[in-house]
């Protein structure tokens, strides 16, 4: 069963449970100019209920959105502008894998040297 409906018929019952309790609590109601004397309780918040409601009403019912959009359109962007970022980024981080393969490379380069090299190397002076 849907809850929004076990919901419903919950607050239904509960709403029926305080009517019937209220049904002889009676009190005047004033509004400055008119007064209604022996109302049921039950009745003047059934009354502050529905201002309510009404008065929220037109809050609910509209959503300023900006002239010439549509939700199509921001998914197409939207997806655009992620395969940009997608495809750029796994250029930055194949560039930064290239470049770690080439300092591991130069860190693992094995040079050997002979007897004679190493005098030649020895006899040069150093450059600064």
């Amino acid at each position: 069963m849907p809850w929004k409906l076990i919901s419903f018929i919950i607050c239904i019952v509960l709403v029926t449970v305080f009517v019937g309790f209220n049904l002889d609590n009676r009190c005047n109601v004033s509004f400055g100019f008119v007064q209604f004397e022996n109302v049921p309780i039950f009745l003047s918040l059934a009354a502050a209920f529905i201002l309510g409601v009404l008065v929220v009403f037109p809050f609910t019912i509209g959503k300023k959105r900006p002239k010439n959009s549509s939700m199509a359109s921001k998914t197409k962007e939207n997806q655009v502008v992620a395969n940009k970022t997608s495809a750029a980024t796994k250029e930055k981080n194949a560039v930064l894998l290239q470049r770690k393969h080439e300092q591991n490379d130069s860190h693992n380069k094995v040079v050997f040297t002979t007897e004679s090299s190493a005098k030649e190397d020895a006899s040069k002076p150093e450059k600064k």
